[in-house]
């Protein structure tokens, strides 16, 4: 969100649209919630839940964990959860894939290379073919 360009009415409208909809719970993920903590609050949850940065604001101590800033994603997302009461078991995925899956991804035949390569994600579209081109330059 900070990297993006603000626009008032957007972000109103937006925010009147998740306040209609009545949600039980946003668990938040993204980072130490630095940014969207308030946000969050503001679409008016029954529960809200997630990281938060020691520094700055906790909307609710027995909901928010403070942001472990080490580890893997997956590791600090399991932290969270269990932090939570939500019990945890271990890394493996809860929808394992079969052989009938991996079979499956075959027949696609989706044409990906026999090496190494690399796949991009990123919320901001427009900085996809920046972030790519330069990635891919050191990917080989």
């Amino acid at each position: 969100m900070p990297e993006q360009k603000h626009n008032p009415v957007e972000e109103v409208d937006f925010i009147k649209k998740i306040q209609e909809s009545k949600f039980d719970l946003i668990l938040q993920m993204q980072g130490n919630g630095s940014y969207v903590n308030p946000l969050n609050e503001l679409f008016n949850p029954k529960f809200l839940a997630g990281y938060y940065n020691k520094k700055e604001y906790c909307p609710n101590e027995e909901l928010f964990m403070e942001y472990p800033d080490f580890g893997h994603e997956v590791e600090r997302h399991l932290s969270l959860i269990s932090f939570l009461g939500i019990p945890t078991k271990d890394q493996e995925l809860e929808f394992p894939l079969s052989e009938k899956d991996y079979n499956d991804c075959q027949i696609l035949d989706l044409g990906l290379p026999d090496k190494n390569f690399v796949c991009i994600h990123l919320q901001i579209p427009r900085n996809l073919a920046t972030v790519a081109s330069s990635t891919l330059c050191f990917a080989g």
